[in-house]
């Protein structure tokens, strides 16, 4: 820590480098945060389900509705505690750039399969229960359009040609706060397109008595309905959340392969600059050996040197995604699956040991070398 004085001093040399540099470290940082963010929130469901939950769906493709006449079969199914029919109504807040998501659900059913996972209070709960045009919503959505219990949602449906005009009767907190809920009956007697509204559903959220009966549920709902119209397919709720991952293709490996090459980039660049940095001061390590530094005190103030640099560029990187992450949260941006990026802790830290280390491995040739210079061969090779 006594050299830190002088690590900074030296770091600041050629301020042009050094800014450039860091700027460098910075727009990599941010671009390696940014990409991690994204799959930590397309990850994000998947992490925080229950082990006591299931999805039943079309075995075709989530577009395939199933009749709603399974329900009561579901309900007699061995193991299981309690079920519940989820819609997607695609309502549309205004304009598409308004948009976020909305089921019809029934509320009574609902409450029993999601009580561990949403705390709404009691009162809110009951009023929601006996208003039929009554909705709740996440605290998150209702943050970000500045609503309040009473006020009343409007929304349009292009696939139930629905518009809706919804009384907010709770704000809800824990999973999916950005999410409207709504009674399923209203769908089902306002709808104008037949009866698909009435007599389907998308799909089944059931909450079991026991997590080790899961496979042996999943099999029987399934051979229930296998060779008929509308075959199933019943899966837990973190595969049913990952199913939508899977949508992107193999983006994982995408979104390493675009990491690794910005890491690699970066090393090259970190060690271009650091290389010229230290060739320039062969006359200053002869003078410092000359006075009785030794060269793993040289090789060390150059790694913390290049360290500090990159760290700076670090700091800098995450505190723009972090801050870009944020800022998506102001858009409204329905057409988009991820509509906002957070950076979590893990990230930041795993961001800037990377910025460290990249810094650390991008000096450790040239730092060493210049290290192990004896004073004559130092001031041979200054010019």
């Amino acid at each position: 820590m006594k050299y830190l004085r002088l690590i900074q001093k030296n770091a600041l040399r050629n301020k042009r480098r050094t800014l450039l540099t860091m700027f460098s470290i910075a727009v990599s940082v941010f671009l390696v945060a940014t990409l991690r963010s994204v799959l930590t929130e397309l990850n994000r469901g998947a992490e925080t389900s229950s082990a006591l939950l299931m999805v039943t769906r079309s075995n075709v493709s989530l577009v395939n509705d199933l009749p709603i006449s399974y329900w009561e079969r579901l309900r007699n199914v061995s193991g299981v505690e309690s079920v519940t029919p989820m819609q997607w109504f695609g309502g549309i807040y205004k304009d598409q750039q308004n948009s976020f998501a909305n089921f019809a659900v029934d509320p009574v059913s609902w409450r029993n399969v999601t009580v561990d996972a949403i705390q709404l209070p009691k009162k809110q709960e009951a009023a929601w229960f006996k208003n039929r045009v009554g909705c709740i919503i996440g605290r998150a959505l209702a943050e970000k359009h500045g609503w309040a219990l009473g006020d009343r949602v409007p929304l349009y449906s292009d696939i139930f040609d629905i518009e809706a005009d919804f009384v907010i009767e709770g704000i809800f907190t824990g999973k999916n706060e950005d999410t409207l809920y709504f009674h399923w009956k209203y769908l089902s007697e306002a709808s104008s397109n037949g009866t698909s509204a009435r007599d389907a559903v998308g799909t089944f959220f059931f909450r079991l008595k026991f997590a080790s009966q899961m496979s042996q549920v999943a099999q029987t709902i399934d051979g229930m309905f296998h060779n008929s119209s509308a075959e199933t397919l019943t899966e837990s709720e973190q595969s049913f959340m990952l199913s939508f991952v899977s949508m992107w293709g193999n983006i994982t490996q995408f979104i390493f392969i675009i990491a690794s090459a910005v890491v690699f980039t970066i090393l090259l660049i970190t060690g271009n600059a650091m290389a010229i940095s230290i060739r320039e001061r062969r006359g200053e390590v002869a003078i410092m050996k000359a006075v009785g530094f030794k060269g793993s005190t040289i090789l060390g103030m150059f790694l913390g040197e290049s360290a500090l640099i990159c760290l700076t560029g670090g700091i800098f990187g995450t505190f723009g995604a972090g801050f870009f992450g944020k800022s998506l949260e102001k858009i409204q941006t329905g057409a988009m699956m991820i509509p906002s990026l957070h950076v979590t802790e893990g990230t930041i830290i795993i961001c800037l040991t990377l910025a460290v280390l990249v810094g650390l491995i991008s000096t450790a040739v040239p730092a060493f070398h210049a290290s192990r210079l004896t004073v004559a061969e130092a001031l041979r090779r200054v010019g």
